[in-house]
Formats: C-alpha cells, sequence, structure tokens
C-alpha cells in the first residue's frame, strides 16, 4: 500500500505516469543483475528462450500496472484501494469462464458483499472522475491475467503440479 501513496505523490508532481512505470522496470532489473553479479541471488542471466515463453505474462503485468499509474492521475487513493478491491471479482468470473469451475456460495456471496461495498463507496465519490475509474477498473480486470498465465506457463514448465 505505500507504493500506491509513492505512485501518487510523484504522480502529482510529475505527471508521466509510463516514465514512471519505466523507470520502476529499469532499477528493478538493475537491481536483479547487481544483485546476480555481487552474488546476493542466483538468478539466471538472460535467456531469449525464457523470455519468449514469459512474454505474454510480462505484456499483462505491464497492462496492469500502466492502468494503475494512469488510474491515480485522477482517482484519489482511498477509492484507488476500494476499486483493487474488485480484483477476486475479476478472478472469480475469469476462473467461472475459463474452465475453473464454479466457486461456492460462500466465495462468491463474500465476493458480492465486497463489490457492493465498493459500488456504495464509489457513488459517495464528489470527485468522480470517468477516466481514472475506466483506468482503475481495467487496472482489476488485468490484474488476474499476469497470474493465470504465470499458473499456466509454470505448469508447462513442470515447476508445479
Amino acid at each position: 500500500m505505500s507504493m500506491v501513496f509513492i505512485n501518487k505523490a510523484i504522480l502529482m508532481q510529475y505527471g508521466h505516469s509510463m516514465t514512471l512505470l519505466i523507470l520502476q522496470q529499469l532499477v528493478t532489473s538493475l537491481l536483479i543483475h547487481f544483485g546476480r553479479v555481487m552474488g546476493y541471488t542466483k538468478s539466471k542471466g538472460f535467456d531469449t528462450m525464457t523470455a519468449k515463453k514469459l512474454f505474454p505474462v510480462s505484456f499483462f503485468y505491464n497492462a496492469n500496472v500502466a492502468f494503475a499509474l494512469a488510474s491515480l492521475k485522477g482517482v484519489n487513493i482511498p477509492m484507488y484501494i476500494a476499486l483493487k478491491r474488485l480484483t477476486p471479482l475479476g478472478v472469480l468470473v475469469a476462473g467461472f469462464f475459463s474452465g475453473k469451475g464454479r466457486p461456492s456460495i460462500q466465495v462468491s456471496l463474500s465476493v458480492i458483499i465486497i463489490a457492493a461495498g465498493v459500488i456504495i463507496a464509489a457513488l459517495g465519490d464528489f470527485s468522480f472522475d470517468l477516466f481514472g475509474y475506466s483506468m482503475a477498473l481495467t487496472s482489476v480486470f488485468l490484474d488476474h491475467v499476469p497470474g493465470t498465465s504465470g499458473e499456466i506457463w509454470c505448469r508447462e514448465q513442470t515447476f508445479i503440479n
């Protein structure tokens, strides 16, 4: 959650969210690289075959982060956090349509109650920004895609059963 506050503060001063995304990724990549070079991590070097396999996961993750950062421009932090609480609804719907089966009644009711609370909170938001809300909701529904794609990739690589 602290990252939300940091990103919002930066975006209030510097409105280019894609530059922020690229800088965050660059710093992360450099930390991983130097950690490997200095012996702090045991990560593998760059492999083209693995990069090709991970491209869909990376693409959807970056799209999710890009939409989340764009939404922070127009949505206040409490509403952004509330909207991100809709992520289980996206996971539930995507899981149902991707063949993972129907969740239990208890799980479905819990998610529906959370979604209703978010909708009630959104109705009381006086600083409603359609662009910010649409970016946040797009981010919510992209939120589960990297996990699903990553899970499929790991199963194909026999990393998980």
